[in-house]
């Protein structure tokens, strides 16, 4: 918590919900202070699909995230 305050950013909110006997969802939320980025020529398009999640331009692939089928796997 500390890392926020050095740098303006501050907690709003928090929730904790219980969703099953032994299982909680918790809820943040953080307002920050926006960071500027240097300038740069450098640029990266990017599609977002279902079976391939993000497709950069430069040939990178991140695949979809599976939470039902990791959940089902417990």
């Amino acid at each position: 918590m500390n890392d926020l305050n050095r740098r303006g950013d501050f907690l709003r909110n928090a929730a904790q919900t219980r969703i099953a006997p032994t299982r909680y969802f918790l809820s943040f939320v953080v307002e920050i202070q926006p960071e500027i980025l240097p300038q740069t020529d450098n640029s990266v398009g990017v599609d977002l699909g279902i079976k391939t999640f993000a497709t950069f331009s430069d040939g990178t692939k991140v695949d979809a995230p599976k939470p039902l089928k990791n959940e089902l796997r417990n």
